[in-house]
Order: structure tokens, then C-alpha cells, then sequence
């Protein structure tokens, strides 16, 4: 009896000791900043043994978005009630594909009455739920079971599946419900009667409606009722509501309200303690001025099976994020999983147990992180972030990787917004940076980003990435501290007015190698990207397949021209001063400028960008795999100048070689400016072609949503074609390549003008799929090789008197909006569009060189625009004709001047070993 009475004692006592262990929220352990997590699900096996299923993966930074990588969920074990845990196993993977990482999979599981542990989650991949179970407390797992949510046939209900909960009845049924959302807002629900055996062939409708209806779960009372509880909105009201059923489930009540709020609620979870005590516990989202929004986990409970509730409690005050929360019954209490920043900033799971815990820390919340570099200099850049709290904030600073700590300041004077707005920053120079492949031109009007592979916006390379941490610290003296890859970056899109105008760019070729077509190139919103960074045959990875700058501004001798000796040997062009064949750039005079008789880089304008690429992507991870490399090589040269006349220009200049490494000929080779322009907003582009001036535009069609009434027009105008023998005494082709460098002609040949302008406009003209309409599109033609027919072509009009049947079918609207003449585009849409030169051959070792320029014009309004812009494209017209005259190179004065010169006489003595001469 006593030894009885002693066990007894034990047993009350650790009974005690468990139910009051979770005193604060606490983090679940073995979370790593180097992981995302987002969902968890716990699960009691008996009075101290509970399992919590959870999800994460890590982040990987892609310019100016993230991902989720090896999306994965792993089990944590504790056998004395979450006091300790075990180191996490791996469970299952979620996706083979990369999926976003703030993705919500809906993850849910239970454990059974017959003793059976499920866990099931949406798969957005294949539009299914995926089931799990255990027949031994976790320690095995059967196969997938594959369970159909209910909606459309599965091709349309793929990426439709959501907010999946799964209940158990009194009498052992599992309930699993799931919302789709198509036209309308659906909840479905299957049964199973052999505990996840299998399910019920058809899933049976619970809503069908106009509102939303979400996280269904179901309650079995003592005598059978069956009610649910979910989040209902309309356009009147929203909360948490319920509905019950006798007659197992063929008709329900109406909806009563449980809780109504002007919050927005999600993700109510309903847990039963006993036959008469239910808690339920929500999220709710509160939208604050400066706070953004705040997640909170609230609760009420029911000691009458859920006849009525108690008014809400607010569990949680933390000023972040307190979300994904799941709940279990853990020794008759409930026992939450939530998801929350307060633990370092980024998201990790946290546990607590409602009836013994107490939230006592409460952090300041660091949000919204802002990285800005100037582009100029690269030598200064901007770090800002929100920081809020229930309390005073009294310190915040930033720390990079090599320990240096910088103040963030709220007081309206550092790049921090308006003074007291929450909004913290910083700026700060920096001495030393690692060049990436990726960077902005950036001395005008116009920013364009671009990478070392031919990509032109879009660019998805960053600039620079840093280790670095923001810590601060309250009034309370609770500290929060943002430990992550800070990444340093321009828009990934090229702006104008700060403001987007160009989605990505790029370019296109096609042609015969013999008798077979081949195509290649970089049009990365078409996912095609062909090329990779360096000359043929040169390891792509090799730090110096870099883009090469120089600015007019950088010091004679300095830094750049000492790199461009890299920029030389890949192939860039230099002037050679003193004629010797050798780039060396000395300062032979000592006088500290540039002489012309000394050697210095390619320098045209302001700034100068090259760099070198070849068409080495294998043939297995292309667009058109069906085409191997074939020795293509592109020099690529950026110029532009801050010259008024010209400060809506950036020149590029393409210099194409076929290295003979698969044929000495490729011939019938067309080149094309391929473009996804976007004028501000996306889908309301106009698009046309001017032949006269050799060009591509893009418009906006009248007022336009960001720029307003007078939004810019886009031209990119071909100046200099490639040259073909013409054979005719009369015809010469030129080469430009600046007045300090020089200028070929070419007798008997001519450069060529555009070919064909194309603009993916319908169903005919649509994304390109294959390589025979790569070459139909570079033709001038439809997807099938068909020519068009201005009379009734789809998108377009032919106004102003003019014959339809005069107008040239290989240029797409080539008539003149602003006086409603000729061909013109009349359908707004977000268009892409590819301007063509050729044929020509590319003969082994015998570079085509082709210049355009990039051309932007802002009038009084849409149509003005664009006659701004031609005006602007032929002040262009005029530098390339000139040989780019105005931006030819000028020294800076000579910081050391030589006056005179005097021998002195060497020093100490003629005939020693060593001597100085001065």
C-alpha cells in the first residue's frame, strides 16, 4: 500500500511538473537562421510523449526574389510532455520542385483512436492531398495515399487545393475537409471509416458559394450531433461561425455566428478536452498605420460542448508575427504550435500551453528590410528597416561580416523617411567590393541592368550580397536581432523616371549550319537563355567573365584601366597609343592624365560596359534542346553619355564571331532585338515598327495607370546592320567605332537595314514554343509561316485612306499613331515584340558587328511621346553617323605638369653595383 501510495505521489507530482513546465513561450529546439520555417503540427501519443511535425527548407536569394529550396518536413520527439526534445528526423519531402517559401502546404495530423498517427499536407505540384500513416507511434511509415479535395477535373484543380483540416468523431470517423477555389468558393469533406484506410469514393459538398469558407472542423457531441466550425467572410460580415447537423450530415442549420470581428481571422482550430470542454483558438490580423499588420493568437473556450463560448482572450501581444498556429490535447490541456518572428526576425516554431503559459518576452519587431546601393560609385550604400514594439526603442544598429556597426537612425536626416515614422536607415561608405556579374548602366535618364550572359533587365544576378546583422534593443530591455545575406541591388528592370518601362530584353538568332536549322539566345521572359559567360571554351565560372567599366570620370592609369588589361585579353578593344600591339597603360610622362600617345581602354561617353559570352548552354537545358552549341561568340559593349542631346540613349554594340568550332559557315543568319517591354503597368502596350528610321517602338495606350497622362515611348533603332557584299563599286558598308578608335569602310558592301518587325499580338503571333517558329517570327511571318495579312490582321487597323493590300506584311504596324496613318496597333496588351536584320553569313574568325540604340522620349502625352522619342532616335542617328563624336574620350588636366627636364648627375658614384639616376 504505502509503495502504491508512493507511485501515486510520483506520478502526481510529474503530472504537476509537466502540466507547468511550458511557463513561456518557448522555441521549439534545433531551428537554424539558415532555415525558413513555417507550419507545424503536434500530435500526443500518450500523456508525455507528443511529436510535432513542422516544415522548412532554406532560402536562396535570386536578385530581387527568394525561393524555397528542398521543401522538407521533419518530426521532433519529446517523451517528457515538451520539457526535452530529440534531434529532429527527417520525414518526407514535400515537392521536387522549387516552390515559394512562404507557401503554406496546410499541413495537419492526428492520432488516431485505434492508435494510428496521419499526416497529410496539399500538394500544389500534382493538385492532391498526400496522407502518411503509422501503425507505431512514428517510428515507420506507410506509402502515399493520393486523396482527391473535390472540384473540377484534376488538370484544372492543380495549384486549387487548400486549407486542409482533418477531424476524428466519437464513433472513430476521420473527417478531411479542403477548400477549392475556382469561379467560386467550394468545401469539400471526405470520410473514412477505417482510420485513413481508405476514403469515401465521392467527396461530399459543405459549401458552394459566393463567400469564403475555410478550415473546416468538425465536433461529434454525446449525442452524435456533428458541428463545424470554420472562417466564414461576405461582403457583410466575417468571423468564425458554425453549423450543425443531426442526420449526419445530408442537411445542416444555418450559419451561427461564434465570433464576428472586423479583424481579418484565419486558421480556428478546434480541440475537445473532454466530452463537454472545447477551446478554440484563431489568428487575427490586425492592419495598424505604422505597425503594417500584426498577427495574434486568440482563444475562447466552451465548458457545455460548444452550446456557448467565452469571450475572446488574447494570448499573444507580441507586436510581429504570430501565425500558422495548430493545437492538440496534451494531459487535458491545450498545447499550441505557432509560427513566430520573435525569436531573431525571420520565423520559427514556438510552443506554449494556453493554461500555464505566460508571453513575458516581447522584442521589438524587424521588418521590411530595404537594401540600396549607389550605383555611381559603388562605394555608399542605404540599409533601412522598420522597427516597432509596445515599448520605446532605444537602440538599433547593423553590423556587416567584418565587424564594422553602424547606427540606424529614426530622426528623418539619414535616409530614413520622415522623422519618428518607424522607419530606420543608414548610409555609409564601403572601401572594398567583390565585382559580380551583374551591374546597371545607369549616366542618364535611363537605368539599364545588365548581367555578363546578355540579358538586358530582368537581370536576376545581384550586385553585391553581405552578411550582416540589425540588432536592437528596448526600453524593457528585451533585444531583437535580423541575421541574413543583406542583398545590395538595382531594379531588376530597366527604369525611366524611376519608374519600370522595360520588363527584359535581349536578343535572338537563327540560321543553317548546312542544311540544318538551328536557333539560339536570350529572352529570358520566353525562357530562353542560351548563352553563358566567357569565350568559347573558357570554365563560365572564371571570375574574369565579368562586365568590364570604365567611367570618363575614373582616374588616368587608375584602378579600371588596369583591369580592362583582363577585358583585353578576353578580346575588348583598347587604343593602342603608342602602337606597339600591346595594351599597357602607362603613364609615360608622369604626368598624371592620359596622353595621346600612351594606351588607355575602349572609353565612348560617360560610361563604357563590355563584357563576352558564348553559346555554350548544353543542348539538354535549353528552350530548343534540339540544338547543340555552335562556337557563337558576342562581344558586348554599352556606351552612354550624360550629354543633354543625348541623355535618353544607351548605344550597345553587338560584335558576333562564329569560331568555326562545328562550321566555318553559318549562313542565312538572322539576328533579332528581341523585347518585353512593360510602360509602367504591363497590359495596356501598344506597339508598332518604323521603317524609315529603322525601328521598334512601345507606347502606352492614352493615360497610363503609374506614369499618368504623358507616359514615355520605347524605340530601339538598328544604326549600324551587318555587312554583305554587295559586289557593286557604288555601295560601301561601315564599321563605327569612335573617333579615337577609328571607322572601317568596306567598298562593294553594304550594312543592312531591318528585315521584319514582329509583335506577339494573338494567337497566331503567340510566346515562341519551337524552333521552326523562331524562324517563322525572324521571317516576318506567323507561328506556321504564314504572312499576314494587314486587311484582317487580329490587334490592328490600316487608317487614313491607305490600301491595306500596299502594306509591307513583314513589318507589324508600320504605320504612324501619332497621325492615324497606315498600320497601326489598336489592342492594348502586355506585348512582346522582336525587330530582325538578315540574312547574313557568320564566317569562321570574321566578327559581324551591330549597334542599335536604346531610345526613350517623354512628351505632353501618349501620342507626343512618341514624337519626342523620334526626335531623340535621330540625335542618335546623328552621333553614330559622326562616328560618336561628342563622346569621344577628353583627359582630365595633368595633376603633375612637367615644365622642364634636367639630368642630374647618378648617384653615388658611376661604376657601382647600383645607382640612381634623377
Amino acid at each position: 500500500m504505502k509503495v502504491f501510495l508512493l507511485l501515486m505521489l510520483m506520478l502526481i507530482i510529474s503530472t504537476i511538473e509537466v502540466s507547468d513546465q511550458t511557463n513561456e513561450v518557448a522555441l521549439l529546439p534545433f531551428q537554424t537562421d539558415a532555415s525558413w520555417y513555417s507550419e507545424s503540427a503536434p500530435v500526443v501519443i500518450n500523456n508525455n510523449e507528443l511529436l510535432v511535425f513542422y516544415t522548412t527548407g532554406y532560402k536562396e536569394q535570386y536578385g530581387y526574389y527568394s525561393q524555397g529550396l528542398n521543401d522538407t518536413i521533419y518530426v521532433i520527439r519529446s517523451t517528457d510532455g515538451g520539457i526535452t526534445w530529440q534531434p529532429p528526423v527527417f520525414f518526407k519531402n514535400i515537392s521536387l520542385n522549387f516552390a515559394n517559401y512562404d507557401k503554406p502546404y496546410y499541413l495537419t495530423a492526428l492520432k488516431h483512436s485505434s492508435g494510428r498517427i496521419l499526416v497529410c499536407w496539399a500538394d500544389a505540384e500534382i493538385g492532391r492531398i498526400l496522407l502518411f500513416y503509422s501503425d507505431d507511434n512514428g517510428l515507420t511509415w506507410s506509402d502515399t495515399t493520393f486523396i482527391e479535395g473535390g472540384g473540377d477535373p484534376l488538370p484544372f484543380r492543380k495549384r486549387s487545393i487548400f486549407y486542409i483540416t482533418m477531424s476524428e468523431l466519437n464513433d472513430g470517423r476521420i473527417m478531411l475537409s479542403s477548400t477549392f477555389f475556382s469561379t467560386l468558393n467550394m468545401v469539400y469533406y471526405r470520410v473514412s471509416t477505417d482510420a485513413g484506410e481508405s476514403w469515401s469514393d465521392e467527396a461530399v459538398t459543405f459549401f458552394d458559394g459566393d463567400a469564403l469558407v475555410r478550415d473546416v472542423n468538425f465536433i461529434q457531441s454525446n449525442d452524435n450531433r456533428l458541428t463545424a466550425y470554420f472562417y466564414y467572410k461576405d461582403y457583410f460580415t466575417q468571423g468564425i461561425f458554425k453549423q450543425v447537423t443531426t442526420d449526419g450530415g445530408a442537411t445542416w442549420s444555418e450559419m451561427m455566428p461564434v465570433i464576428e470581428s472586423t479583424a481579418i481571422l484565419s486558421r480556428p482550430r478546434v480541440v475537445k478536452l473532454s466530452d463537454n470542454q472545447l477551446w478554440l483558438i484563431y489568428q487575427s490580423e490586425d492592419t495598424l498605420d505604422y505597425r503594417d499588420n500584426q498577427n495574434d493568437i486568440y482563444y475562447i473556450k466552451s465548458d457545455n460542448g460548444g452550446s456557448a463560448w467565452s469571450e475572446p482572450v488574447r494570448f499573444t501581444r507580441y507586436v510581429g508575427k504570430d501565425k500558422f498556429v495548430n493545437i492538440t490535447n496534451l494531459n487535458g490541456k491545450p498545447f499550441i504550435t505557432f509560427t513566430t518572428t520573435r525569436f531573431g526576425s525571420k520565423e520559427k516554431i514556438a510552443i506554449a500551453n494556453l493554461t500555464s503559459t505566460e508571453e513575458k518576452y516581447l522584442p521589438p519587431y524587424i521588418y521590411n528590410i530595404k537594401t540600396i546601393v549607389d550605383s555611381s560609385a559603388k562605394k555608399t550604400w542605404t540599409i533601412q528597416c522598420k522597427i516597432i514594439d509596445d515599448k520605446e526603442v532605444i537602440s538599433a544598429n547593423v553590423t556587416d561580416d567584418k565587424g564594422n556597426t553602424f547606427t540606424l537612425y529614426d530622426d528623418g536626416n539619414h535616409n530614413d523617411g520622415e522623422a519618428g515614422d518607424y522607419v530606420y536607415g543608414t548610409t555609409y561608405s564601403i572601401k572594398d567590393y567583390d565585382p559580380v556579374p551583374a551591374d546597371v548602366m545607369d549616366v542618364n535618364n535611363i537605368e539599364l541592368p545588365l548581367n555578363n550572359h546578355g540579358s538586358l533587365a530582368s537581370v536576376r544576378q545581384v550586385t553585391y550580397q553581405e552578411k550582416m546583422e540589425i540588432h536592437t534593443v528596448d526600453s524593457d530591455n528585451f533585444s531583437n536581432a535580423y541575421n541574413d545575406i543583406l542583398t545590395f541591388s538595382y531594379s531588376p528592370f530597366a527604369v525611366y523616371d524611376d519608374i519600370i518601362f522595360l520588363f527584359s530584353s535581349g536578343f535572338l538568332l537563327s540560321g543553317y549550319d548546312n542544311q540544318n536549322l538551328w536557333g539560339n539566345g536570350v529572352a529570358v521572359s520566353t525562357l530562353i537563355d542560351d548563352y553563358v559567360p566567357g569565350k568559347v571554351g573558357s570554365d563560365r565560372w572564371d571570375p574574369k567573365n565579368k562586365i568590364y567599366i570604365v567611367n570618363k570620370s575614373d582616374p588616368s592609369f587608375g584602378d579600371t584601366w588596369q583591369q580592362w588589361k583582363d577585358a583585353v585579353a578576353l578580346g575588348a578593344e583598347f587604343y593602342d597609343g603608342d602602337g606597339d600591339g600591346i595594351y599597357n597603360p602607362v603613364d609615360k610622362n608622369w604626368n598624371g592624365s592620359w596622353d595621346p600617345n600612351e594606351d588607355m581602354p575602349m572609353i565612348l561617353g560617360d560610361r563604357t560596359m563590355w563584357t563576352v559570352y558564348n553559346d555554350g548552354l548544353p543542348h539538354s537545358q535549353r528552350r530548343f534542346n534540339e540544338v547543340d552549341p555552335l562556337g557563337i561568340e558576342i562581344k558586348q559593349t554599352l556606351f552612354a553619355t550624360s550629354l543633354d542631346e543625348l541623355q535618353d540613349v544607351i548605344f550597345i554594340k553587338y560584335s558576333i564571331t562564329n569560331t568555326g568550332m562545328v562550321s566555318d559557315v553559318l549562313d542565312s543568319v538572322i539576328f533579332g532585338f528581341w523585347q518585353d517591354p512593360d510602360i509602367g503597368t504591363y497590359d495596356n502596350d501598344l506597339t508598332g515598327s518604323d521603317t524609315l528610321l529603322n525601328s521598334a517602338f512601345t507606347y502606352s495606350d492614352t493615360t497610363e495607370e503609374i506614369y499618368g497622362i504623358n507616359p514615355p515611348s520605347f524605340f530601339i533603332t538598328l544604326l549600324q546592320g551587318p555587312v554583305v557584299t554587295t559586289n557593286n563599286p557604288v555601295d560601301t558598308a561601315f564599321i563605327m567605332n569612335g573617333e579615337q578608335f577609328g571607322m572601317s569602310e568596306i567598298s562593294g558592301s553594304k550594312n543592312m537595314n531591318i528585315s521584319s518587325f514582329v509583335a506577339f499580338t494573338d494567337p497566331m503571333h503567340e510566346d515562341i514554343n519551337a524552333l521552326n517558329e523562331l524562324r517563322n517570327y525572324m521571317l516576318g511571318k506567323d507561328r506556321v509561316g504564314d504572312v499576314r495579312d494587314p486587311c484582317t490582321y487580329y490587334g490592328g487597323e490600316v487608317l487614313g485612306g491607305v490600301d491595306c493590300n500596299e502594306v509591307n506584311p513583314l513589318f507589324s504596324f508600320s504605320g504612324d499613331p501619332v497621325a492615324e496613318f497606315g498600320w497601326i496597333n489598336t489592342y492594348p496588351k502586355d506585348t512582346r515584340s522582336m525587330l530582325n536584320v538578315g540574312p547574313f553569313r557568320l564566317e569562321k574568325g570574321k566578327p559581324q558587328e551591330i549597334i542599335a540604340a536604346y531610345v526613350i522620349g517623354r512628351g505632353t502625352d501618349y501620342l507626343n511621346s512618341i514624337t519626342v522619342t523620334r526626335e531623340n532616335v535621330m540625335r542618335a542617328i546623328q552621333e553614330y553617323k559622326s562616328n560618336f563624336a561628342s563622346m569621344t574620350y577628353t583627359a582630365p588636366p595633368p595633376t603633375n605638369p612637367v615644365s622642364n627636364y634636367v639630368l642630374y648627375q647618378n648617384y653615388p658614384k658611376p661604376f657601382n653595383p647600383t645607382t640612381t639616376i634623377r
